[in-house]
């Protein structure tokens, strides 16, 4: 077997393990993102159902502020849709990924044909 051969190999399976890595932190933020969207339409729901309004620390930490409703409504519908528009670009971006490792699983296997046909030279 040819050791270029054998290079291009081991090339090609770090490039497919490094997308894998790609694909696993994709998903990873994705699935943050998700949850940071339900966090935020829970909160949405319960300042919208008409109960007083939440203290929150300011930005000091050190003491309570009250927030009016509809401020702090309207900050959440705005989190929300920027958490949706991200999900939207993470699974854009998940899907190029998946689509370039079943190519490069696919030039593996061209690879593999190519080893397997290649005559083994005794020394």
């Amino acid at each position: 077997m040819s050791a270029n051969l054998l290079e291009e190999l081991n090339s090609q399976l770090s490039s497919a393990r490094a997308l894998e890595q790609q694909i696993f932190m994709a998903r990873r933020k994705l699935n943050e993102n998700l949850l940071a969207t339900k966090r935020a339409e829970a909160a949405l729901e319960e300042i919208t159902s008409g109960e007083p309004p939440k203290r929150t620390f300011s930005q000091a930490g050190q003491a309570f502020v009250a927030v009016p409703t509809e401020t702090m409504a309207q900050n959440l519908r705005d989190e929300i849709a920027a958490l949706k528009n991200s999900q939207t670009v993470l699974k854009e971006t998940d899907a190029k990924f998946v689509e370039r490792l079943r190519n490069k699983k696919n030039e593996l296997k061209q690879l593999e044909d190519k080893i397997k046909a290649t005559p083994v030279k005794a020394n």
